[in-house]
């Protein structure tokens, strides 16, 4: 793994640690601005296939939205969860012995047409 996406995942995992007793402190908005820092300076989240790591990114800026300069890469951010998310159902389906060969073949026709799926 990337070591800026390890350091993205330790850098979430630690503002899940801080959230609450600590919300609004200067601890947590530096984890806040270090997440987004790697992120979008270098367009790391383009990088990232880790569906909890992209769980957790969704999260964090649904509640708290950095400016809107970065509009364009959180909808890729979420395009990129959705995507991730059918591709790994879609494994997941294959080795379910129990799903259903239409089921199978709805959540193939979401990885290969997306758009037309939503």
């Amino acid at each position: 793994m990337h070591a800026d996406i390890q350091r993205v995942d330790k850098l979430l995992t630690e503002m899940q640690l801080v959230d609450l007793p600590y919300q609004g402190s200067a601890a947590r908005e530096d984890l806040y601005q270090d997440i987004c820092r790697l992120l979008f300076d270098t367009q790391l989240y383009q990088e990232i296939w880790s569906e909890p790591t992209l769980n957790h990114l969704e999260q964090l800026f649904e509640n708290e939205k950095p400016s809107e300069l970065f509009q364009v890469e959180l909808e890729e951010i979420q395009r990129r969860a959705t995507a991730v998310r059918d591709i790994n159902d879609f494994f997941f389906g294959i080795a379910d012995q129990e799903t259903a060969v239409g089921d199978l073949c709805k959540s193939l026709s979401r990885v290969i047409l997306p758009t037309e799926n939503k």
